[in-house]
Protein backbone atom coordinates (compact mmCIF):
# COMPACT_ATOMS: atom_id res chain seq x y z
CA UNK A 1 0.00 0.00 0.00
CA UNK A 2 1.56 3.35 -1.16
CA UNK A 3 1.80 6.36 1.25
CA UNK A 4 -1.40 8.69 0.07
CA UNK A 5 -3.41 5.24 -0.01
CA UNK A 6 -2.14 4.53 3.35
CA UNK A 7 -2.58 7.79 4.98
CA UNK A 8 -6.07 8.49 3.55
CA UNK A 9 -6.81 5.47 4.62
CA UNK A 10 -6.29 5.35 8.00
CA UNK A 11 -5.96 9.19 9.00
CA UNK A 12 -8.75 10.25 10.77
CA UNK A 13 -9.70 13.43 9.30
CA UNK A 14 -11.56 14.70 12.77
CA UNK A 15 -8.08 14.52 15.01
CA UNK A 16 -6.00 16.43 11.78
CA UNK A 17 -8.34 19.30 11.90
CA UNK A 18 -7.93 19.25 15.84
CA UNK A 19 -4.12 19.12 15.02
CA UNK A 20 -3.95 21.95 12.87
CA UNK A 21 -5.73 24.32 15.61
CA UNK A 22 -9.60 24.27 13.87
CA UNK A 23 -12.32 24.32 16.25
CA UNK A 24 -14.18 21.35 16.26
CA UNK A 25 -17.79 20.34 17.41
CA UNK A 26 -20.21 17.77 17.50
CA UNK A 27 -23.19 19.06 16.31
CA UNK A 28 -26.35 17.20 15.51
CA UNK A 29 -24.63 14.38 14.91
CA UNK A 30 -22.32 15.80 12.58
CA UNK A 31 -18.42 16.43 12.83
CA UNK A 32 -18.14 20.26 11.98
CA UNK A 33 -15.56 22.47 11.68
CA UNK A 34 -14.96 26.63 11.89
CA UNK A 35 -14.05 26.79 8.04
CA UNK A 36 -10.33 27.95 7.42
CA UNK A 37 -10.64 28.94 4.05
CA UNK A 38 -13.29 32.12 4.61
CA UNK A 39 -14.45 34.66 7.26
CA UNK A 40 -16.55 31.70 9.20
CA UNK A 41 -17.89 32.71 12.33
CA UNK A 42 -19.54 29.42 13.18
CA UNK A 43 -18.76 25.91 11.95
CA UNK A 44 -19.95 25.43 8.56
CA UNK A 45 -17.34 22.61 7.62
CA UNK A 46 -18.74 19.04 7.26
CA UNK A 47 -15.78 16.48 8.35
CA UNK A 48 -16.66 13.41 7.68
CA UNK A 49 -15.73 10.84 9.99
CA UNK A 50 -17.75 7.72 8.61
CA UNK A 51 -19.59 6.23 5.62
CA UNK A 52 -19.00 6.79 1.80
CA UNK A 53 -17.19 10.12 2.31
CA UNK A 54 -15.21 9.05 5.40
CA UNK A 55 -12.09 10.75 5.23
CA UNK A 56 -13.50 14.02 3.55
CA UNK A 57 -14.57 17.40 3.94
CA UNK A 58 -16.62 19.53 2.47
CA UNK A 59 -17.61 23.63 3.27
CA UNK A 60 -21.07 24.42 1.09
CA UNK A 61 -20.38 28.16 2.56
CA UNK A 62 -16.80 28.06 1.14
CA UNK A 63 -16.23 30.99 -1.38
CA UNK A 64 -12.80 29.50 -2.42
CA UNK A 65 -13.06 26.68 -4.76
CA UNK A 66 -12.60 23.80 -4.42
CA UNK A 67 -14.87 23.62 -0.78
CA UNK A 68 -14.27 19.92 -0.37
CA UNK A 69 -11.35 17.63 -0.43
CA UNK A 70 -9.78 14.45 1.15
CA UNK A 71 -7.86 14.76 4.44
CA UNK A 72 -4.19 15.14 2.37
CA UNK A 73 -6.14 18.15 0.82
CA UNK A 74 -7.26 19.96 4.40
CA UNK A 75 -3.93 20.10 5.68
CA UNK A 76 -1.92 21.18 2.02
CA UNK A 77 -4.25 23.77 2.13
CA UNK A 78 -4.31 25.18 5.29
CA UNK A 79 -0.52 24.83 5.93
CA UNK A 80 -0.07 26.22 2.54
CA UNK A 81 2.19 23.50 1.39
CA UNK A 82 4.14 23.07 -1.91
CA UNK A 83 6.38 21.56 -3.75
CA UNK A 84 10.15 21.55 -3.01
CA UNK A 85 13.25 19.84 -4.00
CA UNK A 86 12.55 16.43 -2.10
CA UNK A 87 8.72 15.89 -2.11
CA UNK A 88 5.39 17.00 -3.84
CA UNK A 89 3.14 19.35 -1.77
CA UNK A 90 0.90 15.96 -1.15
CA UNK A 91 3.52 13.75 -0.24
CA UNK A 92 4.54 16.83 2.36
CA UNK A 93 1.10 16.81 3.98
CA UNK A 94 0.89 13.08 4.18
CA UNK A 95 4.17 13.08 6.06
CA UNK A 96 3.02 16.07 8.36
CA UNK A 97 0.42 13.47 8.78
CA UNK A 98 2.27 10.46 9.91
CA UNK A 99 4.48 12.75 12.22
CA UNK A 100 7.52 12.32 9.81
CA UNK A 101 7.90 15.90 8.77
CA UNK A 102 7.21 18.59 11.65
CA UNK A 103 8.87 21.54 9.85
CA UNK A 104 5.46 23.00 9.00
CA UNK A 105 4.27 24.83 12.21
CA UNK A 106 1.67 23.16 14.00
CA UNK A 107 -0.93 24.81 15.76
CA UNK A 108 -2.23 24.35 19.04
CA UNK A 109 -5.52 22.75 19.40
CA UNK A 110 -8.23 24.48 20.62
CA UNK A 111 -10.39 23.87 23.26
CA UNK A 112 -13.31 21.96 22.47
CA UNK A 113 -17.05 21.57 23.39
CA UNK A 114 -19.00 19.39 21.94
CA UNK A 115 -22.96 19.74 22.78
CA UNK A 116 -25.88 18.44 21.82
CA UNK A 117 -27.67 20.49 20.11
CA UNK A 118 -31.79 20.62 20.87
CA UNK A 119 -34.65 20.31 18.06
CA UNK A 120 -35.62 23.50 16.17
CA UNK A 121 -37.83 24.58 12.88
CA UNK A 122 -39.83 22.21 13.32
CA UNK A 123 -42.79 24.34 11.79
CA UNK A 124 -41.46 27.12 9.14
CA UNK A 125 -44.88 27.80 7.91
CA UNK A 126 -45.21 30.98 9.27
CA UNK A 127 -42.44 32.26 8.01
CA UNK A 128 -43.10 31.02 4.84
CA UNK A 129 -46.64 32.77 4.41
CA UNK A 130 -44.78 35.97 5.72
CA UNK A 131 -42.46 35.84 3.10
CA UNK A 132 -45.10 35.10 0.35
CA UNK A 133 -46.90 37.68 1.54
CA UNK A 134 -44.27 40.00 1.83
CA UNK A 135 -42.87 39.47 -1.61
CA UNK A 136 -41.13 42.61 -3.01
CA UNK A 137 -41.16 44.29 -6.37
CA UNK A 138 -37.60 43.98 -6.23
CA UNK A 139 -37.27 40.19 -5.64
CA UNK A 140 -40.86 39.55 -8.16
CA UNK A 141 -38.67 41.46 -10.71
CA UNK A 142 -36.00 39.01 -9.89
CA UNK A 143 -37.83 36.15 -10.23
CA UNK A 144 -39.13 37.01 -13.33
CA UNK A 145 -36.09 37.82 -14.78
CA UNK A 146 -35.43 33.82 -14.62
CA UNK A 147 -38.75 33.51 -16.21
CA UNK A 148 -40.26 32.06 -13.24
CA UNK A 149 -43.15 34.58 -12.96
CA UNK A 150 -45.60 32.31 -13.76
CA UNK A 151 -45.05 29.87 -10.59
CA UNK A 152 -44.33 32.80 -8.11
CA UNK A 153 -48.16 31.81 -6.71
CA UNK A 154 -48.36 28.11 -7.92
CA UNK A 155 -45.50 26.90 -5.12
CA UNK A 156 -45.85 30.60 -2.67
CA UNK A 157 -42.33 31.88 -3.51
CA UNK A 158 -41.76 35.07 -0.94
CA UNK A 159 -38.94 36.95 -0.08
CA UNK A 160 -37.36 38.22 3.00
CA UNK A 161 -35.81 41.91 1.65
CA UNK A 162 -38.46 44.26 2.89
CA UNK A 163 -38.01 46.50 5.05
CA UNK A 164 -39.50 45.77 8.46
CA UNK A 165 -39.90 41.63 8.08
CA UNK A 166 -40.01 40.86 11.63
CA UNK A 167 -37.00 38.70 12.98
CA UNK A 168 -39.30 36.90 15.10
CA UNK A 169 -40.44 34.57 12.42
CA UNK A 170 -36.38 33.84 11.30
CA UNK A 171 -35.79 30.11 10.80
CA UNK A 172 -33.39 29.22 14.48
CA UNK A 173 -29.97 28.59 14.43
CA UNK A 174 -27.82 26.64 16.95
CA UNK A 175 -24.63 28.64 17.90
CA UNK A 176 -22.88 25.08 18.40
CA UNK A 177 -19.65 27.13 19.85
CA UNK A 178 -22.16 29.50 22.28
CA UNK A 179 -24.83 26.50 22.62
CA UNK A 180 -27.21 28.98 21.59
CA UNK A 181 -30.46 29.33 19.78
CA UNK A 182 -30.57 32.68 17.78
CA UNK A 183 -32.55 33.83 14.90
CA UNK A 184 -30.84 33.41 11.71
CA UNK A 185 -30.17 36.74 10.18
CA UNK A 186 -28.60 35.42 7.21
CA UNK A 187 -31.87 34.52 5.79
CA UNK A 188 -32.84 38.66 5.10
CA UNK A 189 -32.67 39.27 1.41
CA UNK A 190 -33.10 36.42 -0.23
CA UNK A 191 -35.82 34.57 -2.04
CA UNK A 192 -37.91 31.83 0.00
CA UNK A 193 -38.76 28.65 -1.90
CA UNK A 194 -40.91 26.13 0.64
CA UNK A 195 -40.92 23.37 0.48
CA UNK A 196 -44.79 22.46 0.09
CA UNK A 197 -45.64 18.55 0.58
CA UNK A 198 -49.39 16.95 1.18
CA UNK A 199 -50.22 18.91 3.88
CA UNK A 200 -50.69 22.88 4.94
CA UNK A 201 -47.49 22.81 6.75
CA UNK A 202 -44.04 23.57 5.75
CA UNK A 203 -40.72 21.55 7.42
CA UNK A 204 -38.31 22.96 5.09
CA UNK A 205 -36.97 26.10 2.94
CA UNK A 206 -34.34 26.87 1.05
CA UNK A 207 -33.41 30.49 0.61
CA UNK A 208 -31.40 32.46 -2.62
CA UNK A 209 -29.55 35.24 -2.34
CA UNK A 210 -30.29 38.17 -3.89
CA UNK A 211 -27.10 40.09 -3.43
CA UNK A 212 -23.57 38.44 -3.09
CA UNK A 213 -24.18 37.42 0.37
CA UNK A 214 -22.63 34.19 1.38
CA UNK A 215 -23.71 31.34 0.98
CA UNK A 216 -25.91 31.78 -2.03
CA UNK A 217 -28.34 28.63 -0.83
CA UNK A 218 -28.70 28.50 2.51
CA UNK A 219 -31.42 26.13 4.46
CA UNK A 220 -32.94 26.49 7.50
CA UNK A 221 -31.32 23.56 9.60
CA UNK A 222 -33.54 20.75 9.58
CA UNK A 223 -36.00 20.11 12.84
CA UNK A 224 -34.22 16.60 14.16
CA UNK A 225 -30.80 15.33 14.34
CA UNK A 226 -31.59 12.52 12.30
CA UNK A 227 -33.69 14.68 9.79
CA UNK A 228 -33.17 14.80 5.98
CA UNK A 229 -33.95 17.06 3.79
CA UNK A 230 -36.41 15.41 0.98
CA UNK A 231 -36.31 16.41 -2.68
CA UNK A 232 -38.20 19.08 -3.50
CA UNK A 233 -41.56 18.68 -4.50
CA UNK A 234 -41.76 14.76 -4.50
CA UNK A 235 -43.63 13.93 -2.14
CA UNK A 236 -46.17 16.37 -3.36
CA UNK A 237 -46.11 15.30 -6.97
CA UNK A 238 -45.83 11.13 -5.32
CA UNK A 239 -49.40 12.36 -3.64
CA UNK A 240 -50.92 13.43 -7.58
CA UNK A 241 -49.78 9.76 -8.53
CA UNK A 242 -46.75 10.56 -10.50
CA UNK A 243 -45.54 8.01 -12.76
CA UNK A 244 -42.93 10.01 -14.90
CA UNK A 245 -40.68 12.24 -12.45
CA UNK A 246 -38.26 14.58 -13.69
CA UNK A 247 -35.23 15.32 -11.50
CA UNK A 248 -33.61 18.34 -11.18
CA UNK A 249 -30.65 19.85 -9.95
CA UNK A 250 -31.62 22.61 -7.72
CA UNK A 251 -34.75 24.29 -7.30
CA UNK A 252 -34.73 27.04 -9.99
CA UNK A 253 -34.35 24.50 -12.68
CA UNK A 254 -37.21 22.28 -10.85
CA UNK A 255 -39.22 25.56 -11.46
CA UNK A 256 -38.18 26.39 -14.90
CA UNK A 257 -39.87 23.05 -15.68
CA UNK A 258 -42.84 24.28 -14.80
CA UNK A 259 -43.06 27.35 -16.03
CA UNK A 260 -42.23 25.54 -19.24
CA UNK A 261 -45.00 22.77 -18.32
CA UNK A 262 -47.22 23.27 -15.47
CA UNK A 263 -48.27 19.60 -16.20
CA UNK A 264 -45.21 17.83 -15.74
CA UNK A 265 -43.75 16.05 -12.38
CA UNK A 266 -40.57 17.68 -11.09
CA UNK A 267 -38.85 17.72 -8.31
CA UNK A 268 -35.14 18.43 -7.05
CA UNK A 269 -31.95 18.10 -4.68
CA UNK A 270 -29.53 20.62 -4.54
CA UNK A 271 -27.15 17.85 -5.42
CA UNK A 272 -26.12 13.81 -5.80
CA UNK A 273 -25.23 13.60 -2.11
CA UNK A 274 -28.09 15.13 -0.94
CA UNK A 275 -30.55 12.47 -1.85
CA UNK A 276 -30.45 10.32 1.03
CA UNK A 277 -31.28 6.12 0.79
CA UNK A 278 -34.48 6.87 2.57
CA UNK A 279 -36.13 8.54 -0.18
CA UNK A 280 -34.68 6.34 -3.22
CA UNK A 281 -37.91 3.55 -2.82
CA UNK A 282 -39.96 6.36 -3.31
CA UNK A 283 -38.93 6.07 -7.26
CA UNK A 284 -39.62 2.78 -6.79
CA UNK A 285 -41.70 1.51 -10.44
CA UNK A 286 -41.29 5.06 -12.06
CA UNK A 287 -39.88 6.07 -15.09
CA UNK A 288 -37.19 8.71 -13.95
CA UNK A 289 -35.64 11.75 -15.77
CA UNK A 290 -32.64 12.98 -14.80
CA UNK A 291 -32.15 16.61 -15.97
CA UNK A 292 -28.41 17.86 -14.35
CA UNK A 293 -26.27 20.52 -15.15
CA UNK A 294 -24.06 20.86 -18.05
CA UNK A 295 -20.49 20.70 -16.44
CA UNK A 296 -18.45 17.92 -14.73
CA UNK A 297 -20.80 18.14 -11.66
CA UNK A 298 -23.52 17.80 -13.23
CA UNK A 299 -21.74 14.75 -15.12
CA UNK A 300 -21.14 13.00 -12.18
CA UNK A 301 -24.36 13.56 -10.62
CA UNK A 302 -25.97 11.66 -13.41
CA UNK A 303 -23.45 9.00 -13.48
CA UNK A 304 -24.24 8.41 -9.50
CA UNK A 305 -27.60 8.93 -9.18
CA UNK A 306 -28.41 6.03 -12.01
CA UNK A 307 -26.61 4.01 -9.83
CA UNK A 308 -28.54 5.03 -6.55
CA UNK A 309 -31.55 4.91 -8.75
CA UNK A 310 -31.51 1.33 -11.04
CA UNK A 311 -32.41 -0.92 -8.26
CA UNK A 312 -35.85 1.45 -8.26
CA UNK A 313 -36.94 3.40 -11.00
CA UNK A 314 -38.73 1.68 -14.13
CA UNK A 315 -36.57 3.63 -16.87
CA UNK A 316 -34.06 6.12 -16.34
CA UNK A 317 -33.63 8.89 -19.17
CA UNK A 318 -30.85 11.26 -19.47
CA UNK A 319 -31.90 14.72 -20.56
CA UNK A 320 -29.34 17.35 -21.39
CA UNK A 321 -30.41 21.12 -22.41
CA UNK A 322 -28.09 22.53 -25.55
CA UNK A 323 -24.66 22.62 -25.25
CA UNK A 324 -25.03 26.22 -25.64
CA UNK A 325 -26.66 26.71 -21.67
CA UNK A 326 -25.52 25.82 -18.40
CA UNK A 327 -28.58 24.12 -17.39
CA UNK A 328 -32.28 24.58 -17.46
CA UNK A 329 -33.01 28.11 -16.31
CA UNK A 330 -30.61 29.54 -18.38
CA UNK A 331 -32.07 27.81 -21.69
CA UNK A 332 -35.57 29.23 -20.25
CA UNK A 333 -34.26 32.76 -19.67
CA UNK A 334 -32.67 33.10 -23.30
CA UNK A 335 -34.78 30.72 -25.37
CA UNK A 336 -38.68 31.05 -23.55
CA UNK A 337 -41.02 28.82 -22.55
CA UNK A 338 -42.55 27.73 -25.62
CA UNK A 339 -38.65 26.19 -26.62
CA UNK A 340 -38.19 24.88 -23.20
CA UNK A 341 -41.92 22.96 -23.46
CA UNK A 342 -41.34 22.15 -27.05
CA UNK A 343 -37.86 20.38 -26.33
CA UNK A 344 -39.62 18.41 -23.52
CA UNK A 345 -42.39 17.05 -25.71
CA UNK A 346 -39.79 16.01 -27.90
CA UNK A 347 -37.73 13.75 -25.57
CA UNK A 348 -41.04 12.65 -24.06
CA UNK A 349 -42.70 11.59 -27.71
CA UNK A 350 -38.44 9.51 -28.48
CA UNK A 351 -38.51 8.03 -24.76
CA UNK A 352 -39.63 5.15 -26.78
CA UNK A 353 -36.50 4.72 -28.56
CA UNK A 354 -33.92 6.76 -26.54
CA UNK A 355 -32.70 6.80 -22.98
CA UNK A 356 -30.65 9.84 -23.28
CA UNK A 357 -31.13 13.19 -24.85
CA UNK A 358 -28.22 14.74 -25.85
CA UNK A 359 -28.83 18.15 -28.12
CA UNK A 360 -26.06 18.40 -31.04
Amino acid sequence: MGLMTEIKQSASIEEVALRLGMMVVHERGKVMAVCPFHDDHHPTMELNTSGKYQGRYICRACPKDPGEGDVVDLVKRVLNLTDDSRHSADVRAALWIKGEDRRAPIAPPREQKVYDAPTLNEDLTAFAFQAHVELTDKARFWLMRRGLGPVIETFSLGSTDAAGFPESLLPDYYAADRNRVVKHTNFRNRVVIPYIGVGPDVAYVNARALDDRKPKYLKAQTPHKTAQTPPYLLEAILAEGADDIWLCEGELDCLSLYAARPDIHACAIPGVATLHDKYLPMFSGRRVWIVMDNDDAGERARRDLEKKLLPFARVIHEVYAPSEYNDVNEMLVKTGRKCVAGYLEACIRKAVRRTVFRPF
